[in-house]
């Protein structure tokens, strides 16, 4: 069903989806062909695609995307050539290599390559393209709040893309709100606020 719906989308020519293990959790990894036409690949707009026809479990946590699939000389999809997903998301993290320029940066760096499981991430590195999910913002909101103390929910981190920006509504917040300040929290949590199924509520006792 996911790779129908890959199927439709017009900036891909092929794609294939697998289950992979990762960091002890296992996890729908999306490998992605673009169209001939298209040279890089908007991952949140694949991701919200999926959402319009499957249910949110079912949006890969991961696309990697490749020059050509590998295939059997039956034309079928070799899956055991597929790369690693540790290997492939890491060298997606270290492209072009942005550093930290403050300690926000610094700080939010290293809770997401504690929480992903991968070193050398860029601070302009689409997080949710690499592995970030609702479970992952969920942890980088716990991690945040017992350091800064700032009010950013985990539905402004699901907004977010990059380091850079999360760092940056941190250190406003900081800003604004002062160390220690009382927060507001915010009790119902959207993880996807796109799709016309009816929504499904998760709720602790």
């Amino acid at each position: 069903e996911i790779e129908s719906a890959l199927d439709r989308h017009p900036s891909l020519k092929a794609n294939v989806v697998a289950v992979s293990e990762i960091a002890g959790n296992k996890q729908l990894v999306a490998y992605v062909v673009a169209a001939k036409d298209v040279n890089a690949l908007d991952i949140p707009m694949l991701k919200n695609h999926i959402e319009t026809c499957c249910t949110p479990y079912m949006v890969p946590s991961i696309f990697i995307q490749l020059e050509g699939l590998p295939l059997l000389p039956n034309g079928k999809v070799n899956r055991n050539a597929l790369p690693k997903p540790e290997a492939a998301r890491a060298e997606m993290a270290d492209q072009t290599l942005q550093e930290p320029r403050n300690p926000h940066e610094k700080a939010i760096l290293d809770m997401c390559q504690q929480h992903l499981g991968i070193q050398g991430i860029s601070t302009n590195t689409n997080l949710f393209s690499i592995g970030g999910d609702s479970l992952f913002a969920v942890k980088l909101h716990n991690s945040i709040e017992a350091k800064f103390d700032a009010n950013v929910t985990v539905a402004d981190i699901l907004s977010m893309q990059t380091i850079i920006e999360i760092a940056a509504e941190v250190k406003s917040r900081c800003e604004s709100e002062g160390p220690c300040k009382s927060k507001e929290h915010t009790y119902i949590v959207p993880f996807s606020t796109t799709g016309s199924k009816p929504p499904l509520i998760l709720f602790h006792p």
